[in-house]
């Protein structure tokens, strides 16, 4: 469950996102022109404008123990699915689950059988 919800973060796309990293505190780059900021004095920039690209501000995260992801990732609970911009920019956020279920081939009511079977 989210563990900060107090947290910000800032998901910026564009030319030269990348290179919006202003520096190695809890930024994260991927795709071509996509970040992940989460450092206070980089949100600030991109929140005076010191930048052409588009941001998108999120709040909270959930967190891991030592190890906790690495063995969840080997007993296979969690699903991957290809970066695809048009997943994170869908304008009905609700649909952004579906969409990324339906090209795994996964139908979302499994796993709401998945959570019956673990109460039987």
């Amino acid at each position: 469950g989210p563990v900060r919800m107090e947290q910000l973060w800032m998901v910026l796309k564009g030319d030269g996102a990348r290179e919006l990293a202003f520096d190695d505190d809890g930024t994260i780059a991927f795709g071509e022109q996509w970040c992940v900021l989460a450092a206070v004095e980089d949100i600030e920039r991109v929140i005076k404008g010191e930048h052409g690209a588009t941001c998108w501000p999120c709040l909270g995260y959930s967190g891991w123990g030592a190890g906790q992801l690495e063995e969840e990732l080997a007993e296979g609970s969690w699903l991957f699915v290809e970066f695809d911009e048009a997943l994170v920019l869908d304008e009905d956020p609700d649909a952004q689950w579906e969409r990324a279920l339906e090209r795994l081939g996964v139908a979302p009511m499994a796993f709401m059988m998945m959570s019956g079977l673990a109460q039987a």
